[in-house]
């Protein structure tokens, strides 16, 4: 499970750093973080679903599962996607969130976005500090803001908390 999570956050590294030097998210990352997820709900099925399942219980069991991460994909795109359109979001945003739901499940998931958004608006309160004023001027980044939150999320699992 470890070398999941520390997979994921090399993707998000690499997001905040593509979003801060660029001003986006390439396609590509997302699409390599689904395919790395995916990749790794096979390898468990494969070495923890079992040896006495036939091919066909396996199969179906892998079906179930990715079956299971749909929700987990969509809600957030589907939820976030009105934001990408009134401009409050960009796209990469949206397309973390969706990506992040391969990793967690839906509870962790949604415990993840909420630190993410307390991230964000730690950030945004610092930068209105910093440039003292209520107004931000520069749209945030929330690749970090994403990252911070993913790290909380795993401090707190780590640390024993109901996640």
């Amino acid at each position: 499970m470890i070398l999941i999570i520390v997979c994921l956050f090399i993707l998000l590294l690499i997001a905040v750093y593509t979003d801060y030097r660029y001003g986006k998210i390439p396609n590509t990352l997302i699409l390599t973080g689904f395919l790395i997820g995916i990749l790794w709900l096979v390898f468990q099925e494969i070495i923890f679903g079992g040896q006495e399942k036939s091919l066909t219980e396996s199969v179906l069991r892998l079906l179930q599962i990715l079956i299971g991460k749909i929700p987990c994909v969509l809600i957030p795109f589907l939820f976030f996607y009105p934001f990408f359109s009134l401009g409050v979001l960009g796209a990469g945003d949206v397309k973390l969130f969706s990506m992040m739901g391969i990793y967690f499940s839906f509870y962790p998931l949604i415990i993840n976005i909420f630190f993410a958004f307390l991230a964000a608006a730690i950030l945004a309160v610092m930068k209105m500090l910093m440039q003292k004023s209520f107004l931000i001027g520069k749209k945030i980044h929330l690749a970090l803001p994403i990252f911070a939150g993913v790290c909380i999320g795993a401090i707190l699992k780590i640390g024993g908390v109901c996640l």
